[in-house]
Protein backbone atom coordinates (compact mmCIF):
# COMPACT_ATOMS: atom_id res chain seq x y z
CA UNK A 1 0.00 0.00 0.00
CA UNK A 2 1.18 3.32 -0.54
CA UNK A 3 2.25 5.75 2.57
CA UNK A 4 0.98 8.93 2.89
CA UNK A 5 2.54 11.77 1.72
CA UNK A 6 4.06 14.34 3.75
CA UNK A 7 1.50 17.07 2.01
CA UNK A 8 -1.39 15.00 2.29
CA UNK A 9 -0.57 14.35 6.39
CA UNK A 10 -0.29 18.10 6.59
CA UNK A 11 -4.11 18.23 5.45
CA UNK A 12 -5.09 15.64 8.37
CA UNK A 13 -6.24 15.71 11.75
CA UNK A 14 -3.23 16.14 14.14
CA UNK A 15 -4.94 12.69 15.70
CA UNK A 16 -4.84 10.76 12.48
CA UNK A 17 -1.80 12.08 10.83
CA UNK A 18 0.40 10.25 14.06
CA UNK A 19 -1.33 7.13 12.07
CA UNK A 20 -0.10 4.61 9.00
CA UNK A 21 -2.31 2.21 7.04
CA UNK A 22 -3.31 -0.79 9.03
CA UNK A 23 -1.41 -3.60 7.78
CA UNK A 24 -2.14 -6.73 9.44
CA UNK A 25 1.01 -8.68 7.82
CA UNK A 26 -0.64 -12.10 6.86
CA UNK A 27 1.30 -14.88 5.10
CA UNK A 28 0.31 -17.29 3.04
CA UNK A 29 0.40 -20.31 5.78
CA UNK A 30 -2.64 -22.54 7.24
CA UNK A 31 -2.72 -20.69 10.34
CA UNK A 32 -2.28 -17.04 11.42
CA UNK A 33 -2.49 -17.15 15.28
CA UNK A 34 -1.81 -13.42 14.85
CA UNK A 35 -5.44 -13.29 13.83
CA UNK A 36 -7.34 -15.77 15.64
CA UNK A 37 -8.96 -17.28 13.72
CA UNK A 38 -10.93 -20.68 13.50
CA UNK A 39 -9.16 -22.78 11.42
CA UNK A 40 -11.89 -25.39 11.52
CA UNK A 41 -14.06 -23.20 9.13
CA UNK A 42 -18.41 -23.74 8.81
CA UNK A 43 -18.74 -27.48 8.47
CA UNK A 44 -19.59 -29.09 5.80
CA UNK A 45 -23.13 -29.66 6.60
CA UNK A 46 -23.57 -26.01 7.44
CA UNK A 47 -22.22 -24.59 4.60
CA UNK A 48 -25.65 -25.15 2.39
CA UNK A 49 -27.92 -23.80 5.11
CA UNK A 50 -26.06 -20.28 5.27
CA UNK A 51 -25.57 -20.47 1.20
CA UNK A 52 -28.91 -20.84 0.82
CA UNK A 53 -29.73 -17.72 3.48
CA UNK A 54 -27.58 -15.27 1.29
CA UNK A 55 -28.85 -16.98 -1.87
CA UNK A 56 -32.48 -15.68 -0.94
CA UNK A 57 -31.61 -12.84 0.73
CA UNK A 58 -32.87 -9.30 -0.53
CA UNK A 59 -29.57 -8.38 -2.78
CA UNK A 60 -31.24 -5.64 -4.28
CA UNK A 61 -32.30 -3.72 -0.88
CA UNK A 62 -30.01 -1.84 1.69
CA UNK A 63 -29.95 -3.57 4.62
CA UNK A 64 -32.25 -3.22 7.48
CA UNK A 65 -30.29 -0.48 9.97
CA UNK A 66 -30.44 -1.89 13.28
CA UNK A 67 -30.95 -5.61 12.22
CA UNK A 68 -33.76 -6.13 12.06
CA UNK A 69 -34.50 -9.85 12.07
CA UNK A 70 -31.08 -10.70 13.83
CA UNK A 71 -31.32 -8.40 16.26
CA UNK A 72 -35.05 -9.62 17.85
CA UNK A 73 -33.41 -13.48 17.25
CA UNK A 74 -30.20 -12.54 19.39
CA UNK A 75 -32.44 -10.95 21.84
CA UNK A 76 -34.21 -14.03 22.27
CA UNK A 77 -31.12 -16.19 22.06
CA UNK A 78 -29.59 -14.14 24.91
CA UNK A 79 -32.88 -13.38 26.90
CA UNK A 80 -32.88 -9.56 26.80
CA UNK A 81 -34.96 -7.25 25.29
CA UNK A 82 -34.09 -6.28 21.52
CA UNK A 83 -33.45 -2.49 22.48
CA UNK A 84 -30.78 -4.06 24.60
CA UNK A 85 -28.99 -5.42 21.25
CA UNK A 86 -27.07 -3.73 18.43
CA UNK A 87 -25.48 -5.03 15.59
CA UNK A 88 -22.63 -4.12 14.26
CA UNK A 89 -19.63 -4.65 11.49
CA UNK A 90 -17.79 -6.97 13.44
CA UNK A 91 -16.45 -6.46 16.89
CA UNK A 92 -14.59 -3.65 15.71
CA UNK A 93 -17.18 -1.46 14.52
CA UNK A 94 -18.61 -1.52 17.89
CA UNK A 95 -15.67 -0.66 18.93
CA UNK A 96 -14.91 1.76 17.10
CA UNK A 97 -18.66 3.51 17.77
CA UNK A 98 -18.19 3.35 21.27
CA UNK A 99 -15.16 5.64 21.72
CA UNK A 100 -17.04 7.82 18.68
CA UNK A 101 -19.89 7.84 20.85
CA UNK A 102 -17.98 8.15 24.38
CA UNK A 103 -14.66 8.96 23.55
CA UNK A 104 -12.50 12.15 23.18
CA UNK A 105 -10.37 14.91 24.79
CA UNK A 106 -11.47 14.73 28.63
CA UNK A 107 -13.29 11.05 28.79
CA UNK A 108 -10.32 8.63 29.70
CA UNK A 109 -10.24 4.93 28.68
CA UNK A 110 -8.84 2.30 31.27
CA UNK A 111 -7.27 -0.48 29.83
CA UNK A 112 -5.57 -3.54 31.11
CA UNK A 113 -2.35 -4.43 28.62
CA UNK A 114 -1.43 -6.89 27.32
CA UNK A 115 -4.94 -6.54 25.23
CA UNK A 116 -6.19 -6.11 22.09
CA UNK A 117 -4.38 -3.55 20.89
CA UNK A 118 -7.19 -1.63 18.80
CA UNK A 119 -8.56 -0.04 22.11
CA UNK A 120 -5.78 2.02 22.06
CA UNK A 121 -6.12 2.39 18.33
CA UNK A 122 -9.15 3.28 18.30
CA UNK A 123 -8.98 5.81 21.50
CA UNK A 124 -6.23 7.48 19.74
CA UNK A 125 -8.22 8.50 16.63
CA UNK A 126 -11.21 10.36 18.31
CA UNK A 127 -8.25 11.92 21.25
CA UNK A 128 -9.35 9.59 23.90
CA UNK A 129 -6.55 9.48 26.78
CA UNK A 130 -5.59 6.31 27.60
CA UNK A 131 -5.26 5.20 31.12
CA UNK A 132 -2.98 1.70 31.28
CA UNK A 133 -2.92 -0.48 34.45
CA UNK A 134 -0.38 -3.20 33.24
CA UNK A 135 -1.21 -7.13 34.50
CA UNK A 136 0.76 -8.71 37.04
CA UNK A 137 3.47 -11.17 36.15
CA UNK A 138 1.52 -13.91 36.32
CA UNK A 139 -1.19 -11.97 33.57
CA UNK A 140 -3.93 -11.86 36.05
CA UNK A 141 -5.81 -8.10 36.21
CA UNK A 142 -4.50 -6.03 38.77
CA UNK A 143 -8.20 -5.18 39.88
CA UNK A 144 -7.70 -2.93 42.71
CA UNK A 145 -5.28 -0.65 40.90
CA UNK A 146 -8.16 -0.87 37.95
CA UNK A 147 -11.19 -0.12 40.21
CA UNK A 148 -9.13 3.30 41.46
CA UNK A 149 -8.31 4.21 37.86
CA UNK A 150 -12.01 3.60 36.94
CA UNK A 151 -13.38 6.25 39.25
CA UNK A 152 -12.33 9.05 36.47
CA UNK A 153 -12.92 7.21 33.63
CA UNK A 154 -15.77 7.47 31.24
CA UNK A 155 -14.51 3.92 29.40
CA UNK A 156 -12.95 1.11 30.92
CA UNK A 157 -12.88 -1.91 29.03
CA UNK A 158 -11.52 -4.87 29.79
CA UNK A 159 -11.53 -8.31 27.93
CA UNK A 160 -12.71 -12.10 29.16
CA UNK A 161 -11.11 -14.19 28.20
CA UNK A 162 -7.99 -12.26 27.63
CA UNK A 163 -6.28 -11.43 23.99
CA UNK A 164 -3.46 -12.58 24.23
CA UNK A 165 -3.37 -14.33 28.08
CA UNK A 166 -6.33 -16.32 27.68
CA UNK A 167 -7.70 -15.75 31.27
CA UNK A 168 -11.39 -14.82 32.40
CA UNK A 169 -11.52 -10.92 33.97
CA UNK A 170 -13.02 -11.96 37.20
CA UNK A 171 -16.96 -11.59 38.43
CA UNK A 172 -16.66 -9.49 41.33
CA UNK A 173 -14.36 -7.39 39.37
CA UNK A 174 -16.73 -6.66 36.89
CA UNK A 175 -18.84 -5.74 39.11
CA UNK A 176 -16.52 -3.31 41.10
CA UNK A 177 -15.78 -1.57 38.12
CA UNK A 178 -19.65 -0.91 37.01
CA UNK A 179 -19.97 0.35 40.53
CA UNK A 180 -17.05 2.48 40.51
CA UNK A 181 -17.10 3.79 37.22
CA UNK A 182 -19.41 7.12 36.29
CA UNK A 183 -19.56 6.00 32.92
CA UNK A 184 -19.57 2.99 30.29
CA UNK A 185 -17.73 -0.51 31.47
CA UNK A 186 -17.30 -2.87 28.01
CA UNK A 187 -16.63 -6.76 28.93
CA UNK A 188 -15.24 -7.81 25.32
CA UNK A 189 -16.45 -11.39 25.18
CA UNK A 190 -15.26 -12.10 21.70
CA UNK A 191 -13.77 -15.65 22.95
CA UNK A 192 -16.43 -16.41 25.95
CA UNK A 193 -17.35 -19.67 23.65
CA UNK A 194 -14.23 -21.04 24.76
CA UNK A 195 -14.05 -20.76 28.48
CA UNK A 196 -16.75 -22.58 30.48
CA UNK A 197 -20.69 -22.45 30.71
CA UNK A 198 -21.83 -19.54 33.23
CA UNK A 199 -18.26 -17.57 32.54
CA UNK A 200 -20.39 -14.79 30.86
CA UNK A 201 -21.26 -11.72 32.70
CA UNK A 202 -24.21 -10.64 30.80
CA UNK A 203 -26.57 -11.72 33.18
CA UNK A 204 -25.34 -8.56 35.05
CA UNK A 205 -26.90 -5.95 32.84
CA UNK A 206 -30.23 -5.97 34.46
CA UNK A 207 -27.53 -4.75 37.52
CA UNK A 208 -25.96 -2.39 36.60
CA UNK A 209 -27.06 0.13 33.43
CA UNK A 210 -23.44 1.46 32.51
CA UNK A 211 -22.36 -2.34 31.83
CA UNK A 212 -21.99 -3.41 27.93
CA UNK A 213 -21.14 -6.89 26.47
CA UNK A 214 -19.37 -7.42 23.74
CA UNK A 215 -19.71 -10.31 21.11
CA UNK A 216 -18.73 -11.63 17.79
CA UNK A 217 -19.50 -14.48 15.21
CA UNK A 218 -15.78 -14.48 14.13
CA UNK A 219 -14.24 -16.97 16.59
CA UNK A 220 -16.32 -20.15 17.48
CA UNK A 221 -18.85 -19.41 14.64
CA UNK A 222 -15.80 -19.42 12.00
CA UNK A 223 -17.51 -16.42 10.02
CA UNK A 224 -14.68 -13.69 10.69
CA UNK A 225 -15.20 -12.74 6.69
CA UNK A 226 -18.91 -11.91 7.68
CA UNK A 227 -17.87 -9.26 9.60
CA UNK A 228 -20.80 -9.70 12.08
CA UNK A 229 -20.80 -8.65 15.73
CA UNK A 230 -23.20 -7.17 18.41
CA UNK A 231 -23.39 -5.58 22.22
CA UNK A 232 -25.42 -6.28 24.98
CA UNK A 233 -26.11 -3.29 26.42
CA UNK A 234 -29.00 -0.92 28.19
CA UNK A 235 -31.26 0.07 25.86
CA UNK A 236 -29.60 3.74 26.46
CA UNK A 237 -26.13 2.89 25.96
CA UNK A 238 -27.23 0.61 22.70
CA UNK A 239 -29.58 4.50 21.80
CA UNK A 240 -25.94 5.86 21.96
CA UNK A 241 -24.41 3.67 20.01
CA UNK A 242 -27.30 3.55 17.32
CA UNK A 243 -26.49 7.69 17.11
CA UNK A 244 -22.99 7.48 15.81
CA UNK A 245 -23.60 4.12 13.24
CA UNK A 246 -23.17 4.03 9.88
CA UNK A 247 -26.35 3.34 8.40
CA UNK A 248 -26.09 0.35 6.55
CA UNK A 249 -22.85 -0.87 8.30
CA UNK A 250 -23.81 -4.70 8.15
CA UNK A 251 -24.70 -5.86 4.86
CA UNK A 252 -28.01 -7.91 3.39
CA UNK A 253 -25.66 -11.29 2.94
CA UNK A 254 -23.80 -10.77 6.36
CA UNK A 255 -27.14 -10.41 8.01
CA UNK A 256 -28.77 -13.61 6.26
CA UNK A 257 -25.38 -15.73 6.73
CA UNK A 258 -25.67 -14.47 11.13
CA UNK A 259 -29.06 -15.27 11.19
CA UNK A 260 -28.88 -18.81 9.89
CA UNK A 261 -26.48 -19.60 12.17
CA UNK A 262 -28.10 -18.28 15.03
CA UNK A 263 -31.62 -20.09 14.53
CA UNK A 264 -30.26 -23.19 13.44
CA UNK A 265 -32.56 -25.80 15.19
CA UNK A 266 -28.86 -27.22 17.27
CA UNK A 267 -27.94 -24.54 19.08
CA UNK A 268 -27.99 -24.19 23.24
CA UNK A 269 -29.82 -21.43 24.82
CA UNK A 270 -26.40 -19.67 25.09
CA UNK A 271 -23.30 -20.02 23.06
CA UNK A 272 -20.64 -22.59 24.65
CA UNK A 273 -17.89 -24.06 22.49
CA UNK A 274 -16.94 -27.70 22.31
CA UNK A 275 -13.83 -28.74 23.71
CA UNK A 276 -12.36 -30.56 21.10
CA UNK A 277 -8.44 -30.15 22.63
CA UNK A 278 -7.94 -29.47 26.49
CA UNK A 279 -4.47 -30.21 27.65
CA UNK A 280 -1.94 -28.05 28.84
CA UNK A 281 -0.02 -27.59 25.88
CA UNK A 282 -0.35 -24.13 23.50
CA UNK A 283 -3.05 -24.69 20.69
CA UNK A 284 -0.78 -24.83 17.90
CA UNK A 285 1.72 -27.57 19.39
CA UNK A 286 -1.32 -29.83 19.71
CA UNK A 287 -2.30 -29.58 16.07
CA UNK A 288 1.43 -30.86 15.50
CA UNK A 289 2.36 -27.14 14.26
CA UNK A 290 5.36 -25.20 16.05
CA UNK A 291 4.85 -22.58 18.27
CA UNK A 292 8.04 -20.04 19.45
CA UNK A 293 6.40 -19.42 22.58
CA UNK A 294 6.30 -23.37 23.88
CA UNK A 295 4.37 -24.48 26.32
CA UNK A 296 0.86 -22.33 27.73
CA UNK A 297 -0.59 -22.33 30.72
CA UNK A 298 -4.03 -23.47 30.94
CA UNK A 299 -6.97 -21.64 31.33
CA UNK A 300 -10.69 -23.18 31.62
CA UNK A 301 -11.16 -24.66 28.34
CA UNK A 302 -8.68 -22.45 26.50
CA UNK A 303 -5.03 -22.24 26.42
CA UNK A 304 -2.97 -19.08 26.16
CA UNK A 305 0.83 -18.75 25.07
CA UNK A 306 3.31 -17.52 27.82
CA UNK A 307 5.01 -15.60 25.66
CA UNK A 308 1.94 -12.72 24.84
CA UNK A 309 4.24 -10.69 23.03
CA UNK A 310 5.85 -13.03 20.83
CA UNK A 311 3.14 -15.15 20.01
CA UNK A 312 0.16 -12.72 20.39
CA UNK A 313 -2.24 -15.55 20.76
CA UNK A 314 -5.57 -16.79 22.42
CA UNK A 315 -4.85 -20.31 20.81
CA UNK A 316 -8.31 -21.22 21.78
CA UNK A 317 -8.61 -25.47 21.79
CA UNK A 318 -11.82 -25.49 20.64
CA UNK A 319 -14.34 -26.86 17.08
CA UNK A 320 -16.71 -24.27 15.62
CA UNK A 321 -19.73 -23.86 17.58
CA UNK A 322 -22.16 -25.51 15.33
Amino acid sequence: MTGITPEVRALMRPSAAALEPYDPAFSPVDVILSANENNYGIPPEVAPVLAKAVTEAAWNRYPVPLGGELRNQLAAWHGVAPEQVIVGNGGDELLFNLFLAFGGAGHALVSCPPTFSVYGLYASMVETPVVEVPREKDFAPNVDALVEAARTATLVVVTSPNNPTGDLFPREGVRRLCEACPGIVLVDEAYIEFADPGSTVEDLLDEYQNLAVLHTFSKAFALAGARVGYVLASPAVVAALAAVRQPYSVSVLDQAAALAAVTRSSLPSRPYARTAVASPTCWVASRRWTCACGPARQTSSASACRTPTRCGAACATSTPYW
